[in-house]
């Protein structure tokens, strides 16, 4: 009876953990495509690993958003659903994302021709398709976090810094972080989603299975679900 909870609850930690450990070992480049994958050369295990963790820490959180927006009844509900569709969109898209490093890696072994990938790979930033997937993983993320953290704000069903981490969290790994650029934001803004993102987690597998499939309980806007009856 539980299952899709429990499912739902361990895939919200689970995932950020996975991406707090992507961040600690991904290969971090700037714009130059050659100096990247000359980097990537050196470390070209720790980045399959990075790119594993990466799309299994994006896939992961998608069903703990969908799981979590059982928290979101009454107040912040319609935030909650269009930040959870952006989000998952977003998420979505990352996972395609990350799949690239494979080919990063794959572009270094001994024999490949390493600058016709490069030539190949800078052709696709003036191309519309990756410029749209690009934009929706970025946006998609950013955003619907943002509104999600809003909606956990207005229902008022988990404590307060719950929302607030993931909020400050996305935009540090995000706009300040320049999206990978910095290890140091990377982990910061990981560590602080987990934080976030975790206690929704805990505040979702402690929710009675009375709540859970009688969400109508979780209306209050003032007292935490796990305290409702």
């Amino acid at each position: 009876r539980n299952f899709r909870r429990t499912a739902a609850g361990l895939a919200l930690i689970i995932g950020p953990v996975l991406l707090l450990a992507q961040s600690l070992i991904t290969t971090v480049g700037g714009d130059d495509t050659a100096e990247y994958l000359a980097e990537v050369a050196t470390r070209r295990g720790a980045e399959d690993a990075s790119a594993v963790l990466g799309i299994l820490g994006f896939a992961l959180i998608i069903p703990g958003i969908i799981g979590a927006l059982n928290l979101l009844r009454g107040r912040g509900v319609v935030l909650g659903h269009l930040g959870g569709t952006l989000a998952v969109l977003g998420l979505a898209c990352f996972c395609a994302l990350f799949a690239s490093s494979f080919y990063d890696v794959a572009a270094t072994a001994a024999g490949a021709d390493t600058q016709a990938y490069v030539d190949i790979s800078d052709r696709l930033d003036d191309r519309a398709g990756p410029i749209i997937i690009v934009a929706i993983a970025l946006l998609g993320t950013l955003l619907g976090f943002l509104l999600l953290g809003a909606a956990f704000i207005r229902a008022r069903t988990v404590p307060l810094f719950a929302p607030i981490l993931i909020i400050v969290g996305v935009i540090v790994v995000g706009p300040l972080g320049g999206e990978g650029d910095s290890r140091l934001l990377g982990v910061i803004g990981n560590l602080l989603l987990l934080g976030g993102w975790g206690t929704v987690a805990l505040f979702l597998l402690r929710q009675p299975d009375e709540e859970w499939e009688r969400p109508g309980l979780t209306t209050s806007p003032t007292a935490p679900a796990h305290e409702l009856k």
